[in-house]
């Protein structure tokens, strides 16, 4: 009877006792000085408190390597490809001035009846683009969208429009870049960059939040750091009436219109379709000096 007594009381242990939590460990490699790897993996640190994600252990490496234990709950709460992007995306901002799109396409079209080679690339360009047609709230002014493309036709599209500045001698200091569409998923507005003014802006912001605009976009609200408001009021006071582009990690999300000098440093901008806002107030918020590179994942399932 005692035997019995003991095996029950072993089974009710068994049965009682936590099974151990599976895991999700990474190693991450910098290519940054010691100096730079520990602000890394402090933004690191950064960005998992702000997804209140639990952390089993960290620390850098004699390899300088950010050593990184997750619960596996956690990686799956947040999603395992996102969180991989969440550790490696650089969170870099930066903000350009923008180029008329109307001027843009009219530098073009002033040969069209004169030079063949032009016009032929002008016909392949409007079937691949559609050309962005102005309204009265935009009229013919400094709007810098050029027109609409799908998704898939981007690198093509893009190829053409850079190469073609040189080919045909039009050479204003500019760039094409695609932006989601804030209306279609399906897809991209084609936009004019200007490449003489921009700003890195590093170490970037503060009070960075993301709320539904009233559609399906998310509005992203920011403040500059002190250390650029001048730079911001300056950039803003020239481009009134103008859009300046809001660049993220080499991406175009959003280009709004200033509609008046802004003196207090306050960013605001709605997102694309489908992009969430979270997101990027995360990774802007905590940005890495140098790049940051998963080279081992290993996942357990725990017993």
């Amino acid at each position: 009877m005692k035997n019995l007594f003991f095996f029950l009381f072993l089974l009710v242990l068994s049965c009682s006792a936590p099974a151990s939590q599976g895991t999700s460990a990474y190693t991450l490699e910098t290519t940054g000085t010691a100096e730079q790897t520990q602000a890394a993996y402090n933004a690191l640190l950064a960005r998992l408190n702000k997804l209140n994600c639990k952390i089993i252990n960290s620390r850098i490496s004699d390899k300088n390597h950010i050593i990184l234990e997750l619960p596996a709950h956690e990686t799956e709460r947040i999603n395992r490809q996102l969180l991989r992007e969440y550790l490696q995306k650089p969170g870099q901002l930066t903000l350009s001035e923008t180029y008329p799109g109307v001027s843009f396409i009219a530098n073009f079209m002033s040969d069209y009846d004169t030079n063949d080679t032009l016009k032929t690339f002008l016909q392949r360009l409007f079937s691949i683009m559609q050309p962005y047609q102005p309204q009265d709230v935009y009229g013919t002014g400094p709007y810098p969208l050029l027109g609409f493309a799908n998704k898939k036709d981007t690198a093509l599209l893009g190829k053409m429009l850079n190469d073609s500045l040189k080919q045909f001698g039009f050479m204003p200091p500019v760039r094409t870049m695609f932006s989601p569409s804030l209306t279609d998923a399906g897809l991209v507005d084609v936009v004019a960059i200007s490449t003489v003014w921009k700003a890195s802006i590093h170490p970037q912001i503060t009070g960075a939040e993301a709320e539904n605009s009233g559609g399906r976009s998310e509005r992203i609200e920011f403040q500059l750091n002190p250390a650029y408001t001048s730079l911001w009021e300056e950039m803003t006071e020239r481009n009134v009436g103008k859009s300046i582009a809001i660049i993220i990690d080499g991406q175009l999300q959003a280009y709004p219109t200033v509609i008046g000098t802004i003196t207090s440093g306050q960013v605001s901008f709605d997102l694309p379709v489908g992009v969430s806002g979270q997101f990027f107030t995360v990774i802007i918020s905590s940005p890495y000096p140098c790049e940051v590179k998963i080279v081992e994942e290993k996942h357990s399932s725990g017993g």
